[in-house]
């Protein structure tokens, strides 16, 4: 063999040895076989059932339980479900009031309103509760106007008592009332 071939060979042996060492190692990581790590899934409501507090995601599974409510996200209420198993989705008796109350979570998320719970009726009218506040906000219609206005005059009225009447949205947005108590 020709000298040139015996430090290919050499060399070639070396790399090998030291991609083995590694892996072994942990320093690198096998690209194939492997299961693709998952980002946890984030609660963005959740229901009471059964004196627990069911956590649910963004696609509407039930991601798992606290006994304590959190404080973090709404409460979503009025709706019955007729299933609500942990790891499988949410499955709400009335699809058209879930569907509202997910438009309405969203909305609070997107314009950064923290909100302790929505409440659904059986006509689909929605009430909305922050601290000592109610806040009217009726049926779903200019549902995302009326969410994006109260972002301006959230801080006025948040730690006050009272009820807030968004059911109506008037001419250049006016129209909305608070009757404190």
């Amino acid at each position: 063999m020709k000298k040139s071939t015996i430090i290919i060979i050499s060399a070639a042996a070396v790399c090998v040895i030291a991609l083995c060492t590694l892996f072994l190692t942990g320093v690198l990581k096998f690209p194939w076989g492997q299961k693709k790590e998952e980002s946890p899934k984030k609660a963005e409501l959740y229901v009471e059932y059964m004196n627990e507090c069911m956590l649910i995601d963004h696609e509407g599974y039930v991601i798992g339980s606290v006994s304590e409510p959190p404080t973090d996200i709404p409460k979503v209420s009025g709706i019955t479900f007729s299933s609500i198993i942990t790891g499988e989705k949410l499955k709400p008796q009335e699809e058209e009031a879930y569907g509202y109350a997910r438009r309405i979570v969203d909305s609070l998320q997107r314009n950064a309103i923290p909100i302790s719970e929505v409440y659904i009726s059986s006509d689909l009218q929605a009430t909305l509760y922050v601290n000592s506040v109610k806040i009217l906000l009726g049926s779903d219609n200019k549902t995302e106007e009326k969410l994006r206005e109260m972002r301006d005059f959230y801080d006025d009225f948040k730690d006050l008592s009272g009820t807030l009447d968004m059911q109506e949205i008037g001419y250049n947005n006016l129209g909305f009332s608070f009757k404190q108590n």
